[in-house]
C-alpha cells in the first residue's frame, strides 16, 4: 500500500484544523449570544424586582402614615363634645381641645395640622392656629360629603389647593355627630403633596423613572415625581393597561408599557394600599434598566 503524499496529509490536517476552529468559533458565538441574551433577561428581571420592592416599601410607609392619622381623627371625632362645636363655647374649650390637637401633632411630621370645624365649616380649633386663620371646610367636597352622608366614615379628598398657603394637599376627614347622629362638625388633617414627593425622591428609579400615587376608586392621579404640570386629579383612560392590571381584587401587579404622559417605555409595579383607596406606581424606564447590559454587550461584540 502506497503511503499518502505529505502534501495530502498536510491538507487533511488543515481541513481538520479549520473544521475544529469553525466549530470552536460556533460554540463561542453561541456562548456569547447566550450570555448576551441571559444578561438581557437578568436586567429586565432586576428592574421588575426593584420596582416591585420599591412599590411595596412605599405602600407600607404610606399605609402606616394614613393609619396613624386616621386613628387620631377617629379618636378626636369621639372625644370632641358636641357642645364644644358652638362658637360661643370656643373660649371655654379652646385650651383643652387645642392642647389635645397639639399633642396629636407631636412627632408626627407627615401631616401639617389637625383642625376642627363646626357644622357650617367654620374653623374652631387647630394645632397650627397662627398659620390657619382663613381655613374653612365650607365649599369643599369632602366637607359636603361628611355633612350630607350619615354613613360616611373616613373621607380622603381629591387634591386641593390650600386657600391660605396655596399649597397642594389631600385632606383626611371624619364627621363629628351627636348621639342622635346629627352632623355637628368635622375633624380633619391635611397632608401636603410635598410629603409624598420627598418620600419618592428617597428611592433611586433612574433618570427616566417615575413614582406616583393614584386613587384606586377612580384611578385619578394624586401626586407624581418628577412632578408634571396639569396632571393632578386626572383620571387614567378607561382602556389604560394600569386599570386592566389592577382589575377586580388584584393587590399588586408588574407590567411593561409605554407611558401615555411622556411616551417612555417603563417597567411598572403597582401596590394597592390595604385599607385606603390609593395605590402606588413605581416605574423604571426600559432604557435605564438595560443601560449596563448594553455596555457589557458592546464589550462582548468587540
Amino acid at each position: 500500500m502506497r503511503a499518502q503524499p505529505k502534501s495530502h496529509i498536510f491538507e487533511t490536517r488543515q481541513r481538520l484544523f479549520a473544521w475544529a476552529l469553525s466549530a470552536a468559533a460556533a460554540v463561542m458565538i453561541s456562548l456569547l449570544a447566550y450570555l448576551v441574551w441571559s444578561g438581557y433577561i437578568e436586567a429586565i428581571d432586576k428592574a421588575r424586582v426593584a420596582t416591585f420592592n420599591y412599590a411595596a416599601i412605599l405602600e407600607a410607609r404610606i399605609e402606616s402614615t394614613l393609619r396613624r392619622a386616621d386613628a387620631s381623627l377617629e379618636d378626636l371625632s369621639r372625644l370632641v363634645p358636641p357642645e364644644a362645636l358652638e362658637r360661643g363655647a370656643v373660649a371655654r374649650f379652646a385650651p383643652e381641645i387645642n392642647g389635645r390637637l397639639d399633642r396629636r401633632m407631636s412627632k408626627f411630621p407627615e401631616v401639617s395640622a389637625m383642625r376642627v370645624f363646626d357644622a357650617r365649616g367654620a374653623l374652631l380649633y387647630s394645632s397650627d392656629r397662627a398659620a390657619s386663620p382663613e381655613a374653612s371646610g365650607d365649599g369643599r367636597e369632602y366637607f359636603s360629603h361628611l355633612r350630607d352622608d350619615p354613613k360616611s366614615g373616613l373621607v380622603i379628598s381629591e387634591v386641593i389647593r390650600a386657600r391660605h398657603s396655596d399649597k397642594l394637599l389631600i385632606v383626611m376627614a371624619r364627621a363629628i355627630r351627636d348621639r342622635a347622629g346629627v352632623f355637628r362638625g368635622a375633624v380633619y388633617t391635611p397632608i401636603e403633596l410635598s410629603y409624598f414627593q420627598h418620600l419618592f425622591q428617597s428611592l433611586d428609579v433612574g433618570p427616566g423613572g417615575n413614582i406616583a400615587l393614584y386613587r384606586s376608586d377612580d384611578f385619578s392621579r394624586v401626586v407624581r415625581w418628577p412632578h408634571t404640570e396639569g396632571q393632578l386629579n386626572q383620571k387614567l383612560p378607561e382602556d389604560s393597561p394600569t386599570r386592566a392590571a389592577l382589575a377586580g381584587d388584584t393587590r399588586d401587579a408588574t407590567i411593561e408599557i409605554r407611558s401615555a404622559t411622556d411616551g417612555i417605555a417603563r417597567i411598572y409595579s403597582y401596590h394597592v394600599l390595604q385599607n385606603y383607596p390609593l395605590f402606588v406606581s413605581v416605574g423604571i424606564s426600559r432604557s435605564d434598566a438595560l443601560a449596563e447590559w448594553r455596555t457589557r454587550s458592546l464589550v462582548v461584540d468587540m
